[in-house]
């Protein structure tokens, strides 16, 4: 009758050594690259400022502005849209629309609202001095 209880360290530690032996190595080891390489690669890329492109609609009786199409950094953010269009309009306060609808906060970036509400690959922005969407 086998010993099924009693096992000996030896032959259990050389069967161990056997079945790792025989282990082939993964392929996934060959693939993987250092962080050094991809920080490396990332500082090769220019890195480009991208402009959006805002179209400004007047609400009501605002004065419109000529021209009403321009090319900005995506980086400017909604409040320096206002101070341009406040010095530019010669208006004590602006008040700033998305595609009519809502005001984004003075802290807004342009690319983001031009990546999320861009028509026909312009940032549609209405302004009016009064509160027009309550």
């Amino acid at each position: 009758m086998p010993n099924l209880l009693h096992s000996d360290e030896s032959s259990d530690a050389s069967s161990e050594n056997e079945s790792f032996a025989q282990a082939e190595p993964l392929d996934t080891e060959a693939d993987i690259h250092s962080p050094l390489q991809e920080v490396n690669l990332t500082k090769d890329i220019p890195s480009k400022e991208s402009k959006v492109a805002i179209r400004f609609q007047p609400i009501g009786s605002t004065p419109l502005i000529k021209p009403q199409n321009f090319q900005v950094s995506g980086k400017q953010t909604i409040s320096s849209i206002m101070k341009f269009l406040m010095k530019r309009l010669r208006l004590k306060t602006v008040h700033i629309y998305v595609l009519s609808s809502f005001q984004p906060t003075p802290d807004e970036s342009l690319e983001s609202l031009h990546t999320l509400f861009k028509t026909n690959n312009e940032l549609i922005l209405s302004y009016c001095e009064q509160i027009a969407y309550g």
